[in-house]
């Protein structure tokens, strides 16, 4: 029991005097006379630091070779070219140089005078690198010699036989009429004008005759005749006694009439009565840079 006791006094005594001597130490350290000194960083210190700028020319041999011009969000780089570049080794080391990310961001190629520092890009960059292959871009006069040769397969075979052959064909010339405004500054315009003006010739006269056959059955149920005569087309029966049916069956069809270039409507009351008609005032059909609107 004595040692017991005696244990825990010395057990005490060594506490007290381990807390004692802990305070005595804070006390030293945290006093005025502390010989630790705050170290600060004033303002010109911070200039002096030096920044590390993102590399945006690639030089090789003293020439620049490639300039990057910027990063539009999310994933693209636009990217300006002494020369026109076709191999991807060249590409991937201006890549690397210049710390961009092939895994995630396509590269767009533009060269020479194509691009003048402080334009807006445009579309005319020459070739794009999406991280695997570097692609050509289809140029403008190739993309009219592709539809020269388009058109001009039309020309030789072109099928339509009913409303809805008809309706695949203007949309057609809606394109090409459109692609002829767009490209009118390529070298093969005039060739694929020429083209557009023949395909149009031919098969403007195959749509109106493929559009009276399918009005004249449709029509026979609810007995009305309908015929041919080059640009015109007419349509008789009793029903058209009366002036409101007339004006009602010709604001319903009137416009599918004009782009398909009919000349002339005319309602009859039978085969040997007068006519009632109107000149719709239609292209030729030869003519192109007009915008077609189908009806429904």
């Amino acid at each position: 029991m004595k040692k017991v006791i005696f244990t825990i006094l010395i057990l005490v005594f060594t506490s007290f005097w381990a807390i004692l001597l802990t305070i005595l130490m804070f006390n030293s350290c945290s006093g005025k006379n502390s010989n630790i000194k705050e170290i600060k960083l004033d303002s010109e210190q911070f200039k002096s630091i030096p920044k590390i700028e993102p590399k945006t020319v690639y030089v090789q041999n003293g020439d620049t070779i490639a300039k990057l011009i910027s990063k539009e969000y999310p994933n693209i780089i636009n990217l300006w070219t002494y020369k026109i570049i076709e191999d991807n080794e060249l590409i991937e080391k201006i890549s690397e140089e210049l710390d961009f990310n092939l895994v995630k961001e396509n590269i767009f190629l533009f060269e020479g005078n194509k691009f003048y520092e402080g334009d807006e890009v445009g579309e005319d960059y020459y070739a794009y690198y999406d991280g695997a292959h570097l692609r050509k871009r289809i140029t403008k006069d190739e993309i009219v010699t592709k539809l020269i040769d388009e058109v001009n397969s039309y020309i030789k075979s072109y099928s339509i036989r009913d409303l809805s052959d008809m309706e695949i064909f203007l949309t057609r010339v809606e394109k090409y009429n459109e692609d002829l405004s767009k490209y009118s500054e390529c070298k093969n315009y005039k060739t694929l004008k020429k083209s557009v003006i023949s395909f149009q010739k031919k098969y403007f006269p195959i749509a109106r005759k493929a559009y009276y056959e399918e009005s004249k059955d449709m029509l026979w149920k609810s007995n009305i005749d309908v015929s041919l005569n080059g640009k015109t087309i007419i349509y008789t029966s009793y029903k058209f006694v009366d002036n409101g049916t007339i004006d009602a069956l010709y604001t319903v069809i009137h416009k599918q009439l004009e782009n398909l270039r009919f000349q002339r409507v005319g309602f009859k009351w039978h085969n040997g009565s007068g006519m009632t008609y109107w000149d719709l005032g239609s292209l030729k059909d030869e003519y192109v840079k007009q915008k077609i609107t189908i009806s429904n």
